[in-house]
């Protein structure tokens, strides 16, 4: 029971966030999404090359065309969507972890673990 509390709470945060985001920023495509969070590391993780940042690019925007097609396809069921979002947050990851250093990649994990919606798929 507990479990799907914290499954459906964290849901909420995460298309709140999302939602807030977009309003905020107007609407951003995924192209722009990707981007952003892109620029994000660089600003968070220590010594980002311009070859790192060409490897990482893609695998957020992979990650924000897939989160959009959670969102459309959940049609209201929000447990599917974020147990999606979640295995697509630990996919990510992984292909976070073989394109930065160990301690870049430490970096990273905290600069998630600090994002507002709380979605750390590490401990998951």
């Amino acid at each position: 029971m507990r479990t799907i509390k914290s499954i459906l709470v964290l849901t909420v945060v995460i298309f709140t966030t999302i939602n807030t985001m977009a309003q905020v920023k107007g609407t951003l495509n995924n192209q722009q999404l990707a981007q952003q969070q892109t620029d994000e590391i660089k600003k968070n993780v220590d010594k980002i090359t311009p070859d790192e940042t060409n490897k990482i690019l893609p695998v957020e925007l992979e990650f924000a065309n897939s989160m959009q097609d959670i969102r459309s396809k959940s049609k209201g069921d929000t447990i599917t969507a974020n147990k999606n979002a979640v295995k697509l947050c630990k996919i990510r990851d992984g292909k976070m972890k073989t394109v930065l250093t160990s301690g870049q990649y430490s970096q990273y994990l905290d600069m998630e673990k600090g994002k507002s919606c709380k979605l750390n798929c590490t401990k998951s």
